[in-house]
């Protein structure tokens, strides 16, 4: 689907005076969505009445690629809620096994099991720090909006 966003400014020189001096053209893609960017240079038009025209256009690319950051960050964090789900089940697994055996695992299996309180902390921090960004990624796209 394709989206355009125009981006009104007042034009530095009244439009019957106007003469095209040349155009330009910008276009990128984040995370597969093509954004593009065009415009035409007007004869008299400062450089600064370019850079403010652009620059207006810049809040529209910033948007597009928070909002390519939000579904990032979204991501991760619901793969590590799979993390969580599946250590947990990890751990019962191991914890079953170890009683069947008469309490002994082999070494490498002991040491998945002594650290699981470890790994479980550390997915539970990495899953706090995407909340934290989530948040502060969604306020700033509804500052651009």
């Amino acid at each position: 689907m394709s989206e355009t966003t125009e981006v009104k400014t007042p034009d530095p020189i009244p439009l019957p005076e106007r003469v095209i001096r040349g155009s330009f053209s910008v276009n990128f893609t984040i995370n597969g969505r093509g954004i593009q960017m065009s415009g035409y240079i007007n004869d008299g038009e400062t450089r600064a009445d370019l850079n403010r025209r652009i620059d207006e256009f810049q809040d529209v690319i910033t948007r597009q690629h928070l909002i390519s950051h939000l579904e990032s960050r979204e991501g991760k964090k619901q793969e590590a809620f799979f993390a969580l789900e599946h250590n947990s089940k990890r751990f019962e697994t191991l914890i079953k096994r170890k009683k069947s055996n008469g309490g002994k695992l082999p070494t490498s299996l002991e040491e998945e099991l002594k650290k699981f309180d470890v790994t479980m902390e550390a997915i539970q921090r990495d899953i706090a720090i995407y909340e934290k960004d989530i948040e502060g990624t969604k306020m700033r796209i509804d500052e651009l909006t």
